[in-house]
């Protein structure tokens, strides 16, 4: 084999090569924006659970508020039948 085909034997080594390292080095790239969108999920997932927890704890006060506000108008409604009576019977 002399120098010149050793030569060209190297280049050929170095084209065939030369794509497979690119597509190597493109997927590790992609391996690690991938790594990254998982990170930022996750986060995204824990935000978006503390949010929840925090909607269902206003929304368990708002119904603790509700049904505190119809006792309320139970009660008025209880005492405005009792004022009318009275009325009615001031007025026999």
């Amino acid at each position: 084999m002399d120098k010149s085909q050793l030569l060209y034997s190297l280049f050929e080594v170095v084209i065939f090569f030369l794509p497979v390292a690119v597509l190597i080095w493109k997927a590790a790239k992609q391996s690690g924006k991938i790594e990254d969108i998982e990170k930022d999920l996750n986060g995204l997932g824990k935000k978006v659970e503390g949010i929840s927890q925090t909607n269902k704890q206003a929304i368990d006060e708002i119904s603790k508020n509700i049904t505190n506000l119809t006792i309320s108008i139970s009660n008025i409604n209880t005492s405005l039948e009792y004022i009318k009576k009275s009325i009615d019977e001031v007025k026999k």
